[in-house]
């Protein structure tokens, strides 16, 4: 039977040769006997490799497809009376398809940062198989300039995962520190029940400076949210208001600086859900820039059970996530000599997750760095190095250095 494939996904495919004799060479191909416009010339590897990698994005969606590999075996010298051989296998693969024909429509095109609402619509996405259904969809902004060119490096906000609706409000943060306008454009990603998602972005929305905004509207936003069950919309609004209240503060009233901890505390468990893990490392990451909070114990240690978690998930798609990337990073800014102890632990348990997980050390190189990145600011440089050293399964020439 034909297997389902996500188009979104890598898509790698085994063949395996074996010659007709044992004193024969080999050699293999594989070809495409139908599958739209797939060309193997794009592949990752060769088409007379035994391994056939396909990069995500490449398969046409909502098609089946049929690829042959085919081996032939020969003698291994001129001289041999022995003929060549082949034989072919074929595969056939169903392509999900994508959702189609929707669009995006955000009204109004300009308001206030964190006051005033914007709607997002996103009507009229269908899709060709009752089995993709329902559809989710997530939200994210990213900046960009006035005549809507994405700035290369800005930071993408994630605005929240849900079933899908025609009708979404939204607050959306103060980007700018010099009380300029924002400018920005709304990315929705759409997915079906069997993952396969297709994406569209806004027009320009234009985000005015907010007229006041104080650590009181901050906290009723986040309570009225809270309260009616929008756990995501507290998490966006919590991490937006303290990147535009506290971006810069060193120093936070006790008041501030419980109700921050009170807050914290609705970012909930590290999700395996990569919409979720992205909300919740957006506020980890807003945290943890806040110069009154670095040295903070409590979310030292939230931070690091994030880490640990997704070590120790052995999924490599959610440890080469932007979310997990940015919670690992986050952690750098926490780190202060008075608990290197604790920065220690933790490498051991990133150095156990990453053996327990290795498979042929292609996960050294995804935890590696995450634990450089401790190390280096970490006072006990010789334990970790000889920890590093010792641990099975990691490579004697990883070290870490100031």
């Amino acid at each position: 039977p034909a297997s389902f494939i996500n188009p979104n996904n890598e898509l790698v495919l085994y063949g395996v040769a074996i010659p007709a004799s044992g004193g024969d060479s080999i050699s293999v191909r594989w070809n495409v006997v139908s599958c739209g416009n797939l060309n193997l010339a794009n592949a990752l590897t060769g088409a007379t490799s035994p391994e056939l990698v396909l990069a995500a994005n490449t398969l046409p969606p909502g098609i089946s497809c049929n690829i042959s590999f085919t081996v032939t075996s020969g003698p291994a010298s001129s001289s041999s009376s022995s003929s060549s051989s082949s034989a072919t296998a074929f595969i056939s693969l169903n392509v999900i398809d994508r959702p189609r024909g929707g669009r995006i429509i955000v009204d109004p095109s300009q308001g206030r940062a964190m006051s005033e609402y914007f709607k997002v619509c996103l009507p009229d996405w269908g899709v060709t198989s009752d089995a993709d259904l329902p559809l989710t969809y997530s939200l994210s902004y990213q900046r960009s300039t006035s005549a809507g060119v994405l700035w290369p490096d800005s930071t993408i906000g994630y605005i929240g995962a849900s079933s899908l609706s025609s009708l979404r409000n939204v607050l959306l943060p103060q980007l700018s520190r010099s009380g300029d306008n924002t400018y920005m454009r709304l990315t929705a990603t759409i997915s079906t029940a069997r993952g396969a998602s297709s994406t569209i972005t806004s027009d320009i929305i234009t985000v005015l400076p907010a007229l006041s905004f104080t650590f009181t509207n901050l906290t009723n936003i986040f309570n009225d949210a809270t309260n009616n069950g929008n756990n995501d919309d507290a998490i966006i609004i919590l991490g937006n208001g303290v990147s535009m209240l506290f971006g810069n503060s060193s120093y936070l009233s006790p008041y501030e600086y419980d109700q921050l901890r009170y807050m914290a505390d609705f970012i909930g468990p590290p999700s395996v859900d990569i919409n979720s893990l992205n909300l919740q490392a957006s506020i980890i990451d807003a945290l943890s820039h806040i110069p009154a909070l670095h040295g903070s114990e409590w979310l030292f240690n939230l931070t690091s059970i994030f880490m640990t978690d997704l070590s120790r998930s052995g999924d490599r798609d959610l440890l080469n996530s932007p979310a997990s990337k940015t919670i690992f990073d986050s952690i750098g800014n926490l780190i202060t000599s008075s608990n290197s102890i604790i920065i220690n632990n933790l490498v051991n348990e990133l150095l156990s997750a990453q053996v327990e997980h290795a498979v042929c050390g292609e996960s050294v190189s995804i935890v590696t760095h995450h634990i450089a990145t401790l190390g280096v600011k970490s006072c006990d440089l010789a334990r970790l190095n000889a920890t590093i050293v010792s641990a099975p399964g990691i490579p004697s020439e990883i070290t870490l250095s100031p």
